[in-house]
């Protein structure tokens, strides 16, 4: 096994090395092990593993060497010290807050999250009498130091937001939290660490839907926590391990494969966002666009304080409203009209309507997310052949 110290090495070079670890065999890249126990050489080991005294491996509920490898690189890649996975994003933010959260306890969150998140904090997590305290400007960083009691275990917090690409800023959220004695929870789906690192902003818990940008092709499902080992073990070893969230290592395979390219691919993806984004504006089927790279967006300063680039993900405004909206959806040839993003293929959805359906219609109104609102994940196919689709169908109703 190579002795190289991967802790000095650039992102490019971690996200190809980082974690690995030598197999029987020595295989090139991490081998899938698909079982679901591991036999012990003796009882007084079998016994330290249980008593998490020694590293290793009892069970696939608990830990498995590939989704170890993944998790490890992960970690590495986000500047932390470990990571615990999960089935799916809402899965990996779920045993978060049964580790951290009571019943009777309370986090503060911004309301423009990712819908299903919105409907698991008022549906499920309501439920078992955790309240959220929702912040409605995402911004309004005097109303997160309002909302936090005695009881806050947690700020939940998205940046980019999903689907409006609102902008916070890390470190008033981070310094809030700190102030509160409360951990700060940041969701990095949309940026990835490699356009948003944030170890060096003093952010707790790093959240993520590694169904999107890690995994880049669309092919599986899967959430990540990343922390400090004092932070993660009591996810790992309490809500991971009881409640048996686990993550499949033919997924955690399939996204080590994603991160071996995942600086190529985000750079890509933010070159074409950022062109469309600026011929977007000027065009006659689109009343307003959102991207964190336009100048006159809000937020934009500190995006750029925060983030390399801008990113993938943009929205926009159908011109003649929500039917100009569905006839832009449906008259698409080369993007796709999927429930996802972070796919190397670009996809588009209608948010009013499908992520953030849970959304009560009031709420959606009162945030800013309208009928005529367009969400657009923007891909590695070329950009001229992208602008040529979406012309034609903004102009079905022009």
């Amino acid at each position: 096994m190579s002795d190289y110290d991967f802790s000095k090495a650039r992102f490019e070079t971690r996200q190809l090395h980082a974690g690995e670890h030598e197999d029987l065999f020595h295989a090139g890249f991490p081998p899938i092990y698909l079982t679901s126990s591991y036999y012990c050489t003796d009882t007084e080991t079998a016994q330290r593993l249980m008593a998490d005294k020694e590293a290793g491996h009892l069970y696939s509920r608990f830990n498995n060497p590939t989704v170890d490898a993944m998790e490890r690189r992960l970690a590495s890649l986000e500047g932390y010290e470990e990571c615990v996975s999960a089935s799916s994003g809402l899965a990996a933010i779920a045993q978060l807050i049964f580790a951290y959260a009571r019943p009777g306890d309370n986090i503060v969150s911004a309301t423009k999250i990712y819908g299903g998140t919105y409907g698991m904090l008022q549906g499920d997590i309501k439920n078992l009498g955790i309240e959220t305290r929702w912040i409605d400007d995402a911004a309004d960083y005097d109303a997160y130091r309002i909302a936090i009691d005695e009881k806050t275990k947690m700020i939940l917090f998205e940046t980019p937001g999903n689907p409006l690409l609102n902008i916070v800023d890390i470190e008033k959220v981070v310094e809030i939290a700190k102030d509160a004695g409360v951990l700060s929870v940041l969701d990095n789906t949309f940026a990835t660490p490699f356009l948003q690192p944030v170890s060096h902003l003093g952010v707790d818990l790093v959240v993520h839907s590694l169904t999107k940008y890690v995994t880049g092709h669309g092919t599986s499902v899967g959430g990540a926590v990343i922390g400090s080992k004092a932070l993660i073990d009591p996810i790992r070893w309490g809500p991971h391990a009881n409640l048996g969230p686990t993550f499949s290592p033919f997924n955690a395979w399939l996204m080590l494969i994603g991160l071996d390219t995942l600086s190529i691919r985000m750079e890509r993806h933010s070159e074409n966002a950022m062109e469309i984004a600026n011929w977007l504006l000027d065009h006659p089927g689109v009343s307003y666009v959102n991207y964190p790279g336009l100048p006159d967006f809000p937020g934009h300063e500190i995006a750029k304080k925060q983030m390399k680039m801008f990113g993938g993900m943009l929205g926009f405004g159908a011109a003649g409203g929500y039917d100009h909206a569905v006839n832009v959806l449906d008259s698409l040839k080369l993007v796709k009209h999927q429930l996802s993003l972070g796919d190397v293929k670009s996809i588009i959805l209608h948010p009013a309507s499908s992520t953030h359906f849970p959304v009560p219609e009031d709420v959606k109104e009162k945030l800013g997310i309208k009928l005529e609102y367009i969400r657009l994940s923007v891909g590695l196919e070329h950009v001229a052949d992208l602008k040529a689709d979406l012309d034609q169908a903004l102009r079905t109703m022009v």
